[in-house]
């Protein structure tokens, strides 16, 4: 699988039903996160980046 794809699919499983993420740019992801707070969003970013950190990417050969 690809990187942004597997990382797409970190996103998607990490955030709300509600909340609202896509790709922006070449290799930037960008998520919207109704009625959350600041803090809640830092929670959010977190834990995805944990989970894309416990990925290991094989690129190349």
């Amino acid at each position: 699988m690809l990187w942004y794809k597997k990382t797409a699919e970190i996103i998607k499983n990490s955030i709300r039903t509600v909340d609202i993420a896509g790709r922006f740019g070449g290799e930037e992801f960008v998520i919207i996160l109704p009625g959350t707070d600041e803090e809640g969003a830092i929670a959010v970013a977190e834990r995805i980046r944990r989970a894309i950190y416990n990925i290991l990417f094989l690129i190349g050969k």
